[in-house]
């Protein structure tokens, strides 16, 4: 008896849409050869309102026995965790790799659906997933299975008992020393991105400044010039590529950000005094 999918191909128009367009009609057509029915539009959703009328069409169809969404390019996960938690039937993922040419990413598929699934995870959702071409080896059969791989919403964690390390306890006394400045907020559809401090703090010691971008490039507009020279010059000795044309504003975000990491160190605004974690600390 043939699997029943409803697919939903996701793409972003930043990215190389000639190249998404092949790509995603390579997919359904490895789909069709391995005799799986397919129900929704073959057209990319590049953004909500597209994914919404898609899933509105795939649950008029009826019954599926997968909702497989297609990571063409790569997206935030709004719409992903959106659709898994109004889709009654089981959710896979399917990214679709892109060749490594030494340029620009045309669909960087490999990130959304990396996104995509930590997101999944962290709201507790199930799903499927699988990162390959339409023409791999064995493709057929591993499209066919991913109807009946889900994996568990939470991953399980064997408990492990604590050994004596010198290094490692050294590192989690840094780490209670530790200050971390946080400079505006998470873009949606970035859940990896979002933190909770009270955990945090009680899980490592750290504590969480929060400066809003407003703040931020307030103080940059202010610091005398000699300071933002200094920061100017410790980012471009530390900095990769730093050769490069930036951006209009681009120096003025990094001196905005070593701005406010060193006011909070240095205790302003009423905190209290605490010391900014670097790599070096850890060495």
């Amino acid at each position: 008896m043939s699997k029943r999918y409803g697919v939903i191909a996701l793409a972003r128009t930043t990215f190389d849409m000639e190249f998404a367009e092949e790509m995603k009609n390579d997919a359904f057509a490895t789909l069709d050869a391995s005799g799986i029915d397919t129900v929704g539009p073959r057209s990319l959703a590049c953004d909500a309102d597209a994914a919404a009328q898609a899933l509105a069409q795939i649950s008029a169809a009826g019954s599926i026995d997968l909702l497989l969404i297609l990571q063409v390019t790569f997206t935030d996960a709004t719409m992903t965790i959106r659709m898994a938690r109004e889709s009654s039937a089981p959710v896979a993922l399917w990214g679709l790799p892109e060749p490594r040419l030494g340029g620009r990413l045309r669909l960087n598929a490999y990130c959304g659906i990396n996104l995509a699934a930590h997101a999944l995870g962290k709201a507790g959702l199930p799903y499927a997933w699988l990162f390959a071409a339409p023409d791999a080896a064995d493709i057929h059969a591993r499209l066919r299975s991913l109807a009946n791989s889900t994996m568990p919403s939470r991953a399980a964690v064997e408990a492990i008992e604590p050994a004596e390390d010198d290094l490692a306890d050294r590192v989690i006394g840094k780490l209670r020393e530790g200050r971390v400045s946080v400079v505006g907020q998470h873009p949606d559809g970035f859940d990896t991105c979002a933190y909770n401090a009270a955990e945090l703090s009680a899980l490592t010691g750290i504590s969480i400044d929060r400066v809003s971008l407003d703040d931020a490039f307030a103080k940059a507009k202010d610091a005398p010039a000699a300071r933002a020279g200094a920061h100017r010059a410790q980012a471009a000795a530390s900095l990769a590529g730093r050769h490069r044309r930036r951006r209009p504003g681009a120096t003025r975000s990094i001196i905005a950000a070593a701005l406010c990491a060193r006011g909070h160190r240095r205790g302003k605004q009423g905190r209290q005094p605490g010391r900014s974690l670097l790599a070096r600390d850890f060495r």
